[in-house]
């Protein structure tokens, strides 16, 4: 009996997947030209996951998309009248929905699962940003002319000083902007192995979105080879 009524509620929850209001819009920088290594990652992990889950999803390019979105942060949704930002709050918001896809795991594996995205977020999004804006040579070369290449001068100007800002001042909180980028290297590394990426990845745990990194990022992922051939594989 139990069983039977389990399977009933698994079932009406794959057919709410067919009452959404309407097609879900995803909304992130232009990719090409404009899109860095910490925003693409965030969007190709969005776009994974309404993947995952079987949503249909557009996304819509657009050169504002970080100051159309609620909290500043890209990517973000709208569905019908609602508008959702970042990738925890638009997965809360699909869970809402019936949607999810840790349904068959344990409490011990999603403790799991919320400690190892911690760990990545507070080790690897944060390398990524000091490299996008702190590490002078890919600031200059790379990060500054994809930020404000969709804009004129000398809004350009102003957008990058206001955005590089902004994340040297988080990256002061957090005590990382002192750190030198062989320290930020062995950051990625620690972490790396302290959560067992490759591994995670190899058993299917975790999925991995990998992003235009620079020369620098590419250099520390070859010390992690089955680490890149999961990208690849990705």
């Amino acid at each position: 009996m139990p069983n039977t009524l389990l399977n009933e509620a698994r079932e009406l929850g794959r057919e709410a997947q067919g009452l959404w209001p309407q097609l879900i819009k995803l909304y992130q920088p232009l990719e090409v030209e404009q899109i860095l290594l910490p925003d693409n990652a965030n969007c190709l992990a969005v776009q994974a996951y309404l993947h995952m889950c079987n949503l249909n999803y557009q996304v819509e390019p657009r050169k504002n998309a970080e100051y159309m979105s609620p909290s500043g942060k890209v990517p973000f949704i709208q569905c019908g009248g609602t508008v959702i930002s970042e990738f925890d709050n638009i997965v809360s918001f699909i869970n809402s929905k019936g949607t999810t896809l840790t349904e068959d795991l344990t409490l011990e594996e999603k403790i799991d699962m919320r400690a190892y995205i911690s760990l990545i977020n507070n080790g690897l999004a944060n390398a990524e940003q000091y490299i996008c804006w702190v590490d002078p040579v890919t600031l200059d070369t790379v990060t500054k002319p994809r930020h404000g290449n969709v804009y004129a001068w000398p809004l350009n100007h102003i957008l990058n000083w206001q955005k590089q800002r902004q994340v040297v001042k988080k990256l002061k909180v957090l005590g990382l902007y002192s750190k030198g980028i062989n320290d930020i290297y062995h950051d990625v590394k620690m972490c790396s192995t302290g959560c067992q990426l490759p591994t995670k990845l190899e058993k299917g745990c975790r999925r991995l979105n990998p992003s235009l990194p620079p020369p620098a990022i590419n250099k520390t992922n070859q010390r992690f080879p089955r680490l890149s051939e999961q990208e690849t594989r990705l």
